[in-house]
């Protein structure tokens, strides 16, 4: 539940979506107008934190990956 700003590089731009779940910098000057930003709008500090914490739930939990996992090997063994 904490909001965060990350580098916009590989698979980050994927989990920022456009600055949906985190702010996605591309560098120094643009890192630190993000920061700026989550100190003074705390609607967007709640935001950010509530729409990442919900991903990582959703898509990176180990209830998530598991039943990803799972699903993954019944396929194979099915196939082969």
């Amino acid at each position: 539940g904490v909001p965060a700003v990350c580098s916009a590089v590989g698979m980050n731009t994927d989990i920022s979506n456009a600055n949906k779940n985190c702010l996605a910098a591309s560098g120094h000057d643009e890192f630190a107008g993000h920061m700026q930003r989550l100190f003074q709008d705390q609607a967007l500090r709640e935001a950010l934190a509530e729409r990442g914490q919900r991903l990582v739930k959703e898509e990176y939990s180990l209830e998530s990956l598991g039943a990803r996992l799972a699903e993954t090997l019944k396929d194979v063994s099915s196939d082969g």
